[in-house]
């Protein structure tokens, strides 16, 4: 193996130099990669380290001071919802209040209202006795004068037959040469005292009195006293009883 490091010339004190000096390069070499170079690979890892940690720190209180931000904000929401739960338990006392009221209005209105239909409802009984009682009465009323109408219609036909009879008595004494006609004698008095009459009664009476000549009565009859039949014709007759009543309606209305 060749020497290149050395010369021929070189001693063993100049070789021991250079095998000292090669010894020191590569131990300083060793120290360098080994103990030295680790530890400026620590250190700046260990700084890089310290700038993360004082970035983290710097973070950190960031975050503390939006904590902190967010506590406050949060310490003022809850004091907002504190009020407000306030003013909710407010309204609804107030609401439960309002209910009671509500409640004791509704249970006055119910009593008021059932009163009222109490007393609705015997009112309607009073009234409806009462409009039972004022018909019943009518009705007696209208029998009454129904029955009364009749009465004096009949009267009335009596009474015309009388004077049908004091006419038959007059043409007898006066008239001798005259012919007998009851029909012919009732229509004529019917056409005479008919238009001057005010009261209703008798002008349904001398209507009834001339419906009877004209339905009952042919010519040339001289038997007066069937002038008496105009009675019994008006019960019997439905057109001449409803000439009373269309008379009564009138007067009704």
């Amino acid at each position: 193996m060749s020497r290149t490091w050395t010369k021929p010339d070189d001693g063993r004190l100049d070789i021991f130099v250079k095998i000292l000096g090669i010894g020191v390069f590569c131990f300083a070499l060793y120290e360098y990669f080994f103990k030295i170079h680790p530890v400026w690979d620590k250190e700046r890892q260990l700084s890089i380290t310290t700038q993360k940690l004082v970035e983290a720190d710097g973070e950190l209180k960031q975050q503390e001071l939006e904590i902190t931000h967010l506590a406050s904000e949060i310490d003022k929401q809850k004091q907002t919802l504190e009020t407000i739960s306030s003013d909710v338990k407010k309204k609804q006392q107030e609401i439960e209040a309002l209910k009671v009221q509500v409640d004791k209005v509704k249970s006055e209105y119910e009593r008021k209202l059932q009163t009222l239909n109490t007393q609705r409802l015997a009112a309607e009984q009073r009234m409806k006795k009462t409009l039972n009682d004022l018909e019943d009465s009518l009705r007696s009323a209208e029998h009454a004068i129904s029955f009364a109408n009749d009465k004096m219609v009949g009267v009335f036909l009596q009474s015309f037959a009388k004077d049908i009879h004091n006419i038959q008595i007059d043409h007898i004494r006066w008239s001798e040469e005259r012919q007998l006609d009851l029909r012919e004698d009732i229509l004529n008095y019917v056409g005479k005292h008919l238009p001057r009459e005010k009261d209703p009664i008798k002008v349904a009476a001398y209507r009834i009195f001339a419906l009877y000549a004209e339905e009952k009565l042919g010519e040339g009859i001289t038997n007066y006293s069937e002038a008496i039949l105009a009675g019994v014709f008006y019960k019997h007759n439905q057109e001449a009883r409803q000439i009373v009543k269309s008379i009564q309606n009138k007067a009704n209305n």
